[in-house]
């Protein structure tokens, strides 16, 4: 279910920003960079988060394994991110037939819905293993919430601030961007 819930918000955003844009190139740049970002951030949340919900009995159970804590943090990594994969083509294909995009725009469009995806599960687990949070409801995950929250707007607004230094283009959009969550994450 909380796949479902990411996916869900990425097709609604999918379907309502062009009917905001009206056709404005502007507004469908914006949109191609805007919705594989937020299936990644959408994503971790919800798969990367649970990382330390689940119970201290889980992860005592790791500590005292041999490869310890690591085990424990690259397998969530994996496990979310190989369910993300055929999401994020699937959003990058709906995209490519929506907006007509080329295949050289499809291809950036689904390495930056994939670094978006690794940097965000990759940024949500660390803060989880730093400051553990055991309960959904706890004041602790509501911090790590608004901390990682706070790190997804920055990866993502800083480049659009930087867009007269840059230029407006899909490829130094981009990289900007992927380079900015691959030193943040």
């Amino acid at each position: 279910s909380k796949i479902g819930y990411s996916t869900a918000f990425t097709v609604f955003y999918i379907i309502i920003f062009p009917m905001l844009g009206g056709g404005d190139p502007y507004m469908v740049n914006f949109t191609i960079f805007f919705i594989p970002w937020f299936f990644g951030y959408m994503l971790a949340i919800f798969m990367g988060s649970d990382i330390t919900v689940k119970g201290k009995e889980k992860l005592m159970i790791f500590k005292k394994s041999p490869d310890g804590i690591w085990k424990l943090v690259s397998s969530k990594f994996m496990r979310s991110f190989i369910l993300g994969l055929p999401l994020a083509l699937a959003i990058t294909l709906v995209m490519r037939f929506m907006y007509g995009l080329n295949i050289s725009e499809t291809f950036i469009t689904l390495g930056f819905s994939l670094v978006s995806l690794a940097t965000s599960l990759a940024t949500c687990i660390g803060l989880f293993s730093i400051n553990p949070a055991f309960k959904e409801r706890s004041s602790k995950f509501g911090i790590n919430m608004l901390i990682f929250t706070g790190i997804g707007m920055s990866e993502f607004m800083i480049p659009i601030l930087l867009t007269p230094y840059i230029g407006f283009s899909l490829e130094a959009w981009g990289l900007t961007t992927m380079l900015l969550a691959v030193i943040i994450s």
